[in-house]
């Protein structure tokens, strides 16, 4: 009988036997190296590669909070004199700002979420470092389990 994690797979999986009293082959993560792989060490060619991802992502971090800012003066600045009714902006447009409503809805309700969103995730970022240095400061020292 196979265990309920196996059943709900439809592709075949790595290291599963595939008939009873087969053993399971083994995991590179176990310590068995892989051909062409010596130890799992990261090339320099991959170490580059990685950093960039990492500049990458620091990049895109901080284009999305600019474009935060700057779509929250847009819409926000807009918000009290904005009108879905073209004929209404016409006949004043130096009071009004006309945009259609499906799209201010859209940035309006997208704005909202992320200014939610940035403190909630502040919060569990912290929450789980706070988890982190309290499962190193619990766990037993040398890294051997301990047993009774």
């Amino acid at each position: 009988v196979r265990p309920v994690s196996q059943r709900r797979c439809l592709l075949p999986v790595r290291g599963w036997p595939s008939a009873p009293g087969d053993e399971p082959a083994p995991h590179p993560v176990q310590g068995v190296s892989v051909p062409g792989r010596e130890g799992w060490k990261i090339s320099c060619g991959e170490a580059c590669g990685l950093g960039l991802l990492k500049l990458g992502s620091g990049v895109m971090g901080v284009a999305d909070i600019v474009i935060l800012i700057w779509g929250s003066v847009v819409v926000f600045g807009a918000w009290a004199t904005w009108t879905d009714d073209y004929d209404e902006y016409v006949a004043d447009t130096n009071n009004k700002n006309y945009c259609a409503y499906e799209p201010m809805m859209y940035a309006f309700v997208i704005l909202i979420i992320k200014w939610v969103l940035i403190p909630c995730m502040l919060v569990l970022i912290c929450f789980c470092g706070l988890c982190a240095c309290c499962c190193a400061v619990c766990a037993p020292k040398g890294g051997a389990a301990q047993t009774a």
